[in-house]
């Protein structure tokens, strides 16, 4: 599974789905590029909201 803070921007389109199932209702935040999700493990450096 790719972790959120390695998409691209061109990759978006073709993540869409992924990339919005995972970041409703988040939990998580990124240290390193604030990137949001709801599972910590596809952050690089998650830390509970």
């Amino acid at each position: 599974m790719k972790k959120l803070c390695k998409f691209k921007d061109k990759k978006f389109e073709e993540n869409k789905a992924f990339i919005l199932l995972h970041t409703k209702e988040p939990k998580f935040i990124c240290r390193k590029c604030l990137r949001v999700s709801n599972n910590k493990k596809l952050l690089c450096k998650g830390e509970a909201i």
